[in-house]
């Protein structure tokens, strides 16, 4: 939301108050948000672990982001990014290279 609504978002701490408004206004302004992974993952799994289970879904995700025809898709987490890049972007889907980290790591 920070690099969405850059003027608008002010310290995360404070609008994790208004985390119910950020994510209404991120719907409303026609973005969507795919987690790779579906199942909830257990605590502390590995890094590579954790790219397989994404790499394993990979035809799975590319269906549904080619149903919802999307003009950008932004990968989250670097095992995100790192199981799914190439998939995607072989698929001819406008993915972007850049590696971001997740928001709840705190950076």
């Amino acid at each position: 939301m920070k690099a969405l609504y850059e003027g608008e978002f002010g310290e995360s701490s404070r609008e994790r108050l208004r985390k119910k408004k950020w994510l209404t206004k991120f719907k409303d302004d026609g973005y969507r948000l795919i987690d790779a992974i579906i199942e909830p993952v257990r605590p502390f799994i590995k890094s590579r672990e954790r790219e397989n289970l994404n790499f394993e879904r990979k035809e799975h995700i590319i269906e549904e982001i080619l149903q919802i025809s999307p003009c950008r898709i932004v990968l989250i987490k670097a095992t995100v990014f790192d199981a799914l890049y190439d998939s995607l972007h072989k698929a001819g889907l406008p993915v972007v290279n850049e590696k971001l980290p997740f928001s709840g790591s705190g950076r």
